[in-house]
């Protein structure tokens, strides 16, 4: 479980504070659906940045299965990150110079694992999101909606706890959109993979099994149509 504990993120412009949010109290379990919505630039990125550990809180703090490290001082932070959530962005974020495979084992190389070992993995996963005809294509070849499911399969190959899917099917046209949000939330159920998903998409909101809403620098959690959290 990721605790995030009385977060808040703000800075200064012209000696006044600007707050991006504050006092943000929420859990995601593993298993859990969490849809993030918001206006465009309340905050979300910066939100699930900071529970990754790549972007720095102003005040609070986070409590990873039960631990809490010292935040940007401690290697726990990163190795967590690495071996228990994957990403997934609405840019794909994908190397074009390189082929499907080496694509979906980057996370393998920039944690020093086996690439032997998690090649078989990558190529069950290509065949669960029904991608396994292009293990070895170019990049370049494949459609949007091709590249989403690439990017999911990168996503899932060192078997995460947790996907933060980051606005995934704003550059997909309707029917990639609706194939992705149906991969994702079978991932959820199947896999047991807890999901973070920025959204504005109704369907997706209507199998969370918690609404998270940032308005005003104040994020309300609804869980299963209750407000459960209200900062």
């Amino acid at each position: 479980m990721i605790e995030v504990v009385n977060l808040s993120k703000y800075f200064y412009s012209n000696n006044t504070k600007k707050v991006v949010f504050e006092d943000v109290n929420f859990a995601l379990e593993e298993g859990d659906f969490i849809s993030l919505t918001g206006e465009s630039g309340c905050g979300k990125t910066t939100l699930i940045k900071i529970i990754a550990g790549i972007e720095n809180p102003s005040d609070g703090y986070i409590v990873y299965d039960g631990i809490k490290p010292n935040l940007f001082k401690d290697n726990f932070i990163s190795s967590f990150r690495n071996k228990n959530i994957g990403f997934v962005f609405q840019t794909f974020e994908l190397i074009e110079s390189i082929s499907v495979m080496d694509n979906i084992l980057m996370p393998v190389y920039l944690a020093g694992g086996s690439i032997s070992k998690y090649k078989e993995r990558a190529k069950e996963i290509l065949r669960y999101v029904g991608m396994e005809d292009y293990t070895h294509s170019d990049v370049r070849i494949l459609s949007g909606g091709q590249k989403q499911r690439i990017a999911l399969a990168r996503a899932l190959v060192m078997n995460p706890k947790y996907i933060f899917a980051d606005e995934p099917t704003a550059n997909l046209d309707e029917k990639n959109a609706l194939e992705i949000v149906k991969l994702l939330e079978t991932i959820n159920k199947e896999m047991n993979v807890g999901i973070i998903f920025i959204t504005h998409r109704i369907d997706v909101i209507k199998f969370s099994n918690k609404l998270a809403h940032i308005k005003e620098g104040k994020l309300f959690v609804k869980e299963n149509g209750e407000f459960v959290r209200d900062n």
